[in-house]
């Protein structure tokens, strides 16, 4: 009996040290909070934002920052290229080379910040950065680069809450 009231005991206490941040991800979180910058002015958040950006990192950025939108309530549009024409003789050419979004937002995802343009005013509304020392190929880069995604994300929560 006695050694079930311990057992009781004890398994409360492992799970309550298992949502903990380890000693190494709080000084990375530290270190990542450091080195964040947060700007935002005039966001509509009842419109469209469009993520848009860079594809060669080793993780996807723009899926994770899709993702945080969309769990977060914000509406998100797509975009597609207007490149291609033919001519008469169904030969393809170049024309234009555009991009068009649905949506009044646009999200520029690059490894070391993001900006949002208001296509309506043609202003950056949204600009956020980080020094993060390891970059891309650091191991500890994913970690921070989640943290600086969640900081931005959290600006822009409180900012509609206003």
């Amino acid at each position: 009996m006695k050694k079930l009231i311990i057992l009781l005991l004890f398994i409360p206490l492992v799970s309550l040290g298992q949502e903990k941040l380890s000693k190494k991800e709080i000084k990375l979180k530290k270190e990542a909070e450091e080195s964040i910058k947060i700007i935002i002015r005039d966001v509509d958040y009842s419109q469209t934002f469009v993520v848009d950006g860079i594809t060669h990192l080793r993780f996807s950025a723009i899926s994770l920052w899709k993702n945080s939108l969309l769990e977060n309530g914000f509406e998100l549009g797509t975009y597609y290229d207007e490149t291609v024409a033919k001519d008469a003789n169904n030969r393809e050419i170049k024309l234009k080379d555009k991009r068009t979004y649905s949506g009044r937002y646009v999200f520029t995802v690059s490894q070391s910040d993001i900006t949002v343009k208001d296509l309506s005013s043609e202003k950056i509304v949204i600009s956020a950065r980080h020094n993060f020392e390891d970059y891309v190929y650091g191991k500890n880069f994913r970690f921070k680069y989640n943290f600086f995604i969640d900081n931005v994300i959290r600006e822009m929560v409180n900012d509609r809450k206003k």
